[in-house]
């Protein structure tokens, strides 16, 4: 099976753009802190929202958004600290930087 030449030339651009894939640390720590946000953002609107519930009389949907704004606020604390924590253990102390 005969290939055309511009079908051969994509595969050998192809091959030479595609490369392995490797995590660093940093982009793992990123990944952890960027997701926090969300939780963290989430909990402020939805403290936001069980107000306004609370405000037109909405006590039980108040509660139950609360409880979850809560739930989201532990997620979005925990991963911040597992990410400060994975980024103590990766910084490089005095001695590997002198030598």
């Amino acid at each position: 099976m005969r290939f055309s030449e511009a079908h051969v030339f994509m595969e050998k651009m192809f091959m030479k753009v595609r490369r392995p894939r490797i995590i660093s640390k940093q982009g793992i720590i990123g990944a952890i802190s960027f997701l926090s946000i969300f939780f963290i953002l989430n909990f402020i609107f939805s403290l936001i929202a069980a107000a306004i519930c609370l405000a037109i009389n909405l006590e039980t949907l108040a509660d139950n958004i609360s409880v979850y704004a809560y739930y989201s606020l532990l997620i979005g604390v925990t991963a911040q600290l597992i990410s400060f924590i994975i980024e103590e253990r990766w910084r490089p102390t005095r001695a590997d930087k002198e030598g």
